[in-house]
């Protein structure tokens, strides 16, 4: 079997229940990151979120103020994503 066939079986039936688990992991650092770079990105930036699995929560907050593609394995979660 296909190895990003497995990751992205694997993703669309978890996706959802690990979101939520990961939204609690490193919080505080991903938080940062996310404020870096809406104080650092110029108005109206086109962003790349590479892994952007269902969007949250880093995603959510950049699409607010710039143009965010969002790219994953998983389909299902590209979806829920948008």
């Amino acid at each position: 079997m296909d190895p990003k066939r497995v990751v992205e079986d694997g993703y669309d039936h978890i996706g959802v229940r690990y979101a939520a688990w990961s939204a609690t992991l490193r919080a505080v650092e991903r938080d940062q990151y996310t404020s870096l770079a809406l104080q650092s990105l110029p108005a109206g930036a086109a962003v790349l979120d590479l892994g952007c699995g269902t969007g949250r929560p880093a995603t959510r907050r950049l699409a607010e103020r710039f143009a965010v593609t969002g790219v994953d394995l998983s389909r299902r979660n590209v979806k829920l994503a948008k």
